[in-house]
């Protein structure tokens, strides 16, 4: 990827720290190591409200330690899997 389009890409992933974005839930997991994106909502109660579920079906599936936050962004992947180290 040229510097220009690393440089756009950055400006982007950073519109959220100036309150643009859609609303989405982020759920992280330690095993697996993941980072989930669940959305996009049009408010922070509608991301709120289904944000349980997302985390009974990782639970149900066997995910541990599982974060969530509501945040306004543009995830570049809806799923970041990371490989153990």
């Amino acid at each position: 990827m040229n510097a220009i389009a690393t440089g756009i890409k950055k400006l982007f992933i950073n519109l959220p720290d100036f309150g643009v974005g859609d609303w989405w839930v982020e759920v992280t997991t330690s095993s697996p190591q993941c980072v989930y994106y669940f959305g996009p909502f049009l408010n922070f109660i509608e991301a709120s409200n289904l944000c349980p579920a997302y985390v009974e079906d990782l639970v149900a599936e066997g995910a541990q330690n599982i974060t969530t936050a509501i945040k306004r962004c543009y995830p570049a992947e809806l799923t970041k899997f990371y490989e153990d180290n």
